[in-house]
């Protein structure tokens, strides 16, 4: 169910599946990461049997009597947004050290094979850490910064921020020359 309450934040998203790409907004916290927030919406203990991701109709204002539309999250690919700020979280408020602690990483350019799409950006490794660890380490969605989105179609499109669901994920190709 979508927060009520948080008006103010609501994040127009692109929702990339096999057969279409739709828009919609979602609720959420300026301290939040959207990867956080869609992990917990989709994998959580506390997202149940919920099978359906809930997101305002594009053009919605507020979120009191909105439309809905909701996706099936088994048939998410990708989750892409054309705000800067998507990726927000960390820096986004003063008091952004209480939310998450500074990890120093290094971005490493990988390219994702989807069932639809194909997806190329960067994909953020601790110092220390390998591409392995680090995609192992994310729940289900994986965070993507300056991204090309394209597929057979002729579709290609650039977003600065994708969140990649892991569980769609063919074949993940690292850059050689990216770190």
């Amino acid at each position: 169910m979508i927060n009520q309450d948080r008006v103010e934040n609501l994040l127009a998203l692109e929702v990339y599946t096999h057969s279409t790409i739709k828009i919609g907004k979602l609720s959420c916290p300026i301290s939040m990461r959207v990867t956080d927030l869609l992990n917990i919406l989709f994998f959580s203990d506390t997202a149940g049997d919920e099978n359906y991701l809930e997101l305002l109709e594009p053009d919605t204002i507020t979120s009191q009597n909105a439309p809905r539309v909701f996706f099936r999250k088994s048939a998410i690919e990708l989750v892409a947004t054309s705000d800067v700020n998507a990726g927000r979280g960390t820096g986004a408020e003063s008091n952004h050290k209480d939310y998450y602690p500074f990890v120093r990483k290094i971005p490493t350019r990988v390219t994702i094979a989807l069932p639809s799409y194909t997806v190329t950006g960067g994909i953020c490794c601790a110092d220390d850490q390998s591409l392995l660890a680090a995609i192992n380490g994310y729940r289900d969605f994986l965070p993507l910064t300056t991204a090309l989105i394209t597929s057979v179609s002729g579709y290609r499109e650039e977003r600065p921020f994708v969140a990649v669901n892991r569980h769609q994920i063919i074949s993940l190709r690292e850059d050689p020359n990216s770190r």
